[in-house]
């Protein structure tokens, strides 16, 4: 949970059973001070007189001062401003406030209530999402046409969905404002996902609703909106500035907003679902969204894991070693998580999931932080755990499968740090010297570089075409534009600025395009990364911004996991004989794991895979890694 401290005499009475505390927000004008009481009620079941909020904290040091049950109470200048505009003028608004309703001093009552907001959310008569003010007085009146022409143009089918209503155009003014709408911070922030996802998917459309300043827009109908606009305004593109519009993450499908409703329906039909039934056990389960939502944001690295287990357990069922515990330093939180993952559910996958940002950490060098990059989580297929965890849980012992070793590394990717004005076409110049440089590096160290099937050029357009298949794969885009040599080509040529006047060919701007595009693409997925070559010729990017491959170092496989991990020889006295380094930012080229690739059963999915071992025996060590 978020947390934030207010100084003072505590305003907050203990709680009792099974209550909650409820804030009644006074009805006053726009300006005037604010004033809240709270009282206590019980919980224990669907209640309709209060309404849960949904919100970012903001800055905890900036703060204004509201007037809580008759004493001044400091709350963040977010929460201050959402409180001005959800106020009536004439009657009282009962509000469920997570910093105002949990006594924020008090760790053992924190630690509780997590518990207890699955309930809290899916009880209320409504979710409201706070996403802020409109900005400046021309932007409030872009927010209100656009919020007008969404709610005018949705229609509601037999199935309780909101559509499109055909064939009046979207403007580029609404779909400019949507995308603002979607860039603010609510649609990144880990605790929103359980917030919305313990709702009713198939009832609670219309109880979901979004606000930014008066105005409000329901959950079904912004989820209209962006299945159409994304497709109509292709067309508008022209209209637009072209060099500031552009990005791999343009499609609505790459965001917050269609990543929550993704998990939202899905743990919908989880509830639905017996417990026999389900495909995945617990552990599975939270690995499966920590790999989804590693890119969401929080303050306290401890609600990576805090945040999603209400959509794992009800209040009364979370294990006593597994509760929520804020007195617990971060790193024992991580290890006890990651144990009770590789343990109970043979999720090797979530070893991957590490920034490898080590400094204050005393855990050992294989236990994730969770962060890294968006990817598909994988379980393992073999009957038994292919792990053991030794020595106080400080060592994991598992087979690997070499697939080479590390002969030489290049130069980081600095195109980003390099395109200081943040301009495209500065991107896209950028990125084409990263790539010849990384042409003359393959061609000075790499041993199979001799033939034009394996030239450098080849192998760079190979990898990144790989990898944009592999985002595209990720993220449940389209994958119709592949990453292809010829796009390769357009990068590394001198790109010319698309001509907008139409002298161009429409070839030639679609070339620039795609160009364009794949140059930022490979600027931002892989700022940071270190490409390196192995023994055989293969190339990689080691997907971690801290650690950087050395010679010697292996690149191999883990069983029962589908990433390609980097282990270094442990120095002498260890518990163990390696550590890790990190992972490559592609999956094992093998690709067994994706299911959807050849509509291959996961049966069959799991017999290649166990096959791959098998084939491939005489390059099996035994790691243990600390």
């Amino acid at each position: 949970m978020e947390s934030f401290q207010p100084s003072g005499a505590s305003t907050h009475r203990p709680l009792q059973g099974n209550e909650i505390r409820v804030v009644t927000l006074h009805p006053a004008s726009f300006d005037d001070p604010v004033s809240c009481t709270l009282d206590h009620v019980v919980l224990d079941g669907p209640r309709d007189d209060y309404i849960a909020i949904s919100y970012t904290w903001g800055d905890p040091t900036q703060t204004k001062d509201i007037d809580l049950n008759g004493h001044s109470y400091p709350v963040t200048t977010n929460l201050h401003l959402a409180l001005t505009y959800l106020r009536n003028e004439d009657k009282p608004r009962r509000l469920w406030i997570d910093s105002l309703c949990i006594n924020q001093r008090d760790v053992a009552e924190r630690n509780a209530q997590i518990l207890r907001m699955r309930d809290v959310f899916a009880f209320a008569a409504e979710v409201n999402i706070w996403l802020g003010d409109y900005g400046s007085t021309y932007d409030r009146w872009s927010w209100r046409r656009a919020f007008h022409r969404c709610i005018k143009g949705a229609v509601e089918d037999k199935e309780g969905n909101f559509h499109r209503q055909l064939p009046a155009p979207v403007s580029v003014e609404v779909r400019l404002v949507m995308d603002t709408l979607l860039r603010r911070p609510w649609f990144r922030r880990m605790w929103v996902i359980q917030e919305v996802a313990v709702r009713n998917w198939k009832e609670d459309g219309e109880k979901v609703k979004f606000l930014v300043g008066h105005l409000s827009l329901t959950w079904s109908i912004l989820g209209g909106v962006h299945v159409w606009s994304d497709m109509e305004l292709q067309p508008a593109l022209s209209t637009l500035s072209f060099w500031t519009k552009l990005s791999p993450g343009r499609s609505y499908k790459s965001n917050g907003f269609f990543q929550i409703r993704t998990a939202w329906e899905a743990e919908y039909r989880v509830r639905e679902s017996p417990m026999e039934s389900l495909p995945q056990t617990r552990p599975q389960r939270l690995g499966s969204l920590l790999s989804k939502f590693v890119k969401f944001k929080v303050t306290d690295p401890r609600d990576r894991i805090y945040s999603l287990l209400g959509l794992l357990y009800g209040p009364e069922e979370v294990p006593n070693d597994l509760a929520p515990d804020y007195s617990k330093p971060v790193d024992v939180v991580l290890h006890a998580y990651a144990t009770w993952m590789l343990r109970t559910g043979a999720c090797i996958d979530i070893l991957s999931l590490n920034s490898r940002q080590r400094v204050g950490r005393r855990c050992p060098s294989w236990v994730p932080d969770f962060q890294g990059q968006p990817q598909n989580f994988w379980h393992c297929p073999v009957d038994s755990s292919p792990i053991r965890i030794l020595h106080d849980d400080r060592v994991l012992e598992i087979d690997a499968l070499t697939i080479g070793t590390i002969h030489i590394t290049g130069k980081r990717c600095d195109i980003l740090a390099m395109s200081a004005a943040k301009d495209i076409r500065e991107t896209c110049q950028n990125c084409r010297q990263y790539l010849l440089d990384c042409e003359v590096w393959i061609r000075d160290h790499a041993t199979d570089s001799t033939t034009s099937h394996d030239s450098p050029r080849n192998k760079l357009s190979k990898y990144f075409k790989q990898s944009y298949t592999s985002y595209s794969h990720t993220h449940k885009l389209s994958t119709d534009d592949m990453f292809s040599q010829q796009h390769y080509d357009d990068i590394v040529r001198d790109l010319e600025h698309p001509d907008l006047d139409g002298t161009r060919t429409a070839i030639d701007f679609d070339r620039d395009t795609f160009a364009i595009l794949c140059s930022e693409f490979i600027a931002k997925e892989f700022d940071g990364f270190t490409p390196f070559i192995c023994d055989n010729g293969k190339l990689e990017f080691c997907d971690s911004r801290v650690d950087v491959p050395e010679p010697g170092d292996v690149l191999c496989l883990l069983r029962g996991s589908s990433k390609q991990y980097i282990l270094r020889r442990a120095p002498p006295g260890s518990l163990g004989e390696w550590t890790m380094v990190g992972t490559t930012y592609n999956a094992s080229e093998f690709n067994y794991v994706e299911l959807d690739r050849d509509g291959r059963s996961t049966e069959e999915v799991n017999i290649a895979y166990t096959e791959l071992w098998t084939k491939n025996a005489d390059k099996i060590f035994k790691a243990v890694i600390c």
